[in-house]
């Protein structure tokens, strides 16, 4: 909470000393939107999204082991240190590149994983590839909802706010029996 203060103060005071012209930029990006990016940007997020996803794809097998504790893992020949860095970096990389490219679009990455385990299970075989594909089926059905149900351009980051957020509370609610 004291970060999201900080950082949100650090927005907004840039905002406040950019040039006007460029604040609806800057605001639009900070709702999330694709309504901004070029194709050179595109080219900039697939190449992230390929350093990111090739060695997770690659690894898949491993990083099922992380489910078990670290004494396993290490029993079965994985360095589950190493292993969870390595994919933290992988996964830094996709989202970082992939976010200067469309803004902040939440509930894409909290929600369509759970939604994907529900249909395909644990097994990171199936999982890592059909979170992939059914997150950008989401982003694409959000921005086409987005742009139809308005007269003007909704950024995307609002439409899956307001079809993830619901989502993920019911997944929380059922998930802990409340």
């Amino acid at each position: 909470m004291v970060l999201s203060a900080f950082l949100s103060a650090l927005a907004g005071a840039i905002k406040f000393f950019v040039i006007p012209q460029k604040a609806q930029a800057i605001v639009v990006w900070l709702l999330g939107s694709l309504s901004l990016s070029s194709y050179k940007d595109c080219l900039i997020a697939f190449i992230g999204l390929s350093l990111g996803f090739i060695p997770l794809f690659l690894l898949r097998w491993r990083i099922n082991l992380l489910s078990l504790s670290d004494a396993q893992s290490l029993s079965l020949g994985i360095n589950p240190v190493l292993l969870r860095s390595l994919c933290l970096v992988c996964v830094s990389v996709a989202s970082a590149l992939a976010v200067s490219v469309s803004g902040t679009i939440g509930w894409i990455g909290l929600v369509i994983p759970h939604v994907a385990r529900l249909f395909f299970g644990a097994n990171l075989q199936k999982l890592l590839l059909s979170s992939l594909l059914m997150g950008a089926f989401f982003l694409l059905l959000a921005d086409v909802v987005a742009k139809t149900i308005t007269p003007y351009d909704l950024p995307v980051g609002i439409a899956t706010s307001v079809l993830g957020a619901p989502f993920f509370l019911w997944l929380l609610f059922r998930t802990r029996g409340v």
